[in-house]
């Protein structure tokens, strides 16, 4: 890991990313609900309290086949794949889409059985609104609340979960058993990935706490590809190399610059950090850091 300085970073990273659908009413962490649903949850899970400052993480994963997950994700079309939606679903309804640049994805486990749907800002309040037959109790409780959670929604394994088998089990067998949404990720050479943070999506009572991990495994890549979190005003910077599996820090701004000229490519899936399977590697990890 690395500190680098926001001047070396793609002309769009020097500046912070905001958008009307992100703007919050202030928060501070010093609250009394914070410091105690923290406090619980983290006696609960005590990885939530080890992970939620380190910026990146590295799991202490078998070998894996990165050729062979390679060339399973090859075998899905390019045309399969989304281009991430900046616009919530209301106003891609009245406006259209705005897509980012240089960012695709499809989805292995989505909201829906399908791969495509759901690739905009606020996907879970967009998978209740639009699907309801398969989100049924977020479509119950949408507006009753700040926002949706991720245990308030069901997830589906989609087409594309079924064409990558290397993948999806090796993740399942060392991994973690249980997981919620999970993607392939592309970035464009000479691309990017705005900064932005998770900080106020786990809770409907909207504190911040670290109750899920990001997980990435890379599988084609480039030296100059880094992976950013801006902790407290530094950058710290990682590459992931393939083979490996890391934990991307969601808590504070974070961020992709992609340099080169290949098209990144990782796996990327949400876990929570009450999965026992998970939590173990975790805990196993962290004596090797």
């Amino acid at each position: 890991m690395k500190i680098v300085k926001i001047e070396n970073l793609h002309p769009q990273l020097r500046v912070p990313w905001t958008s009307k659908e992100d703007v919050f009413e202030h928060f501070s962490p010093e609250e009394d609900a914070y410091n105690e649903i923290a406090k619980d949850y983290e006696a609960a899970n005590p990885v939530s309290a080890m992970l939620k400052h380190i910026p990146h993480f590295k799991l202490d994963i078998p070998e894996f086949d990165h050729a062979r997950a390679w060339a399973e994700v090859q075998e899905i079309p390019m045309d399969t794949y989304s281009r991430a939606n900046l616009r919530n679903y209301e106003e891609t309804t009245a406006k259209g889409k705005v897509e980012h640049p240089h960012w695709y994805s499809n989805t292995m486990v989505n909201y829906t059985p399908r791969s495509s749907d759901c690739q905009g800002k606020q996907s879970k309040e967009e998978a209740a609104v639009a699907y309801p037959e398969y989100q049924e109790n977020a479509a119950k409780i949408l507006g009753k609340v700040p926002r949706l959670n991720s245990v308030d929604m069901n997830f589906y394994e989609t087409e594309t979960y079924a064409k990558l088998p290397y993948i999806t089990n090796f993740i399942k067998e060392h991994i973690a058993d249980d997981t919620f949404r999970m993607h392939i990720w592309k970035i464009k050479g000479e691309g990017y990935l705005n900064w932005h943070n998770h900080i106020k999506l786990p809770w409907h009572s909207d504190v911040i706490i670290n109750d899920k991990a990001i997980v990435h495994i890379p599988l084609y890549t480039h030296p100059d590809v880094e992976m950013l979190v801006n902790k407290e005003g530094t950058i710290y910077s990682e590459h992931y190399e393939v083979g490996s599996s890391w934990i991307f820090n969601y808590i504070y701004d974070h961020a992709v610059d992609n340099p080169s000229d290949v098209f990144r490519c990782h796996i990327v899936f949400y876990v929570s950090l009450n999965n026992k399977k998970f939590a173990d590697l975790c805990l196993k990890s962290s004596n090797k850091q």
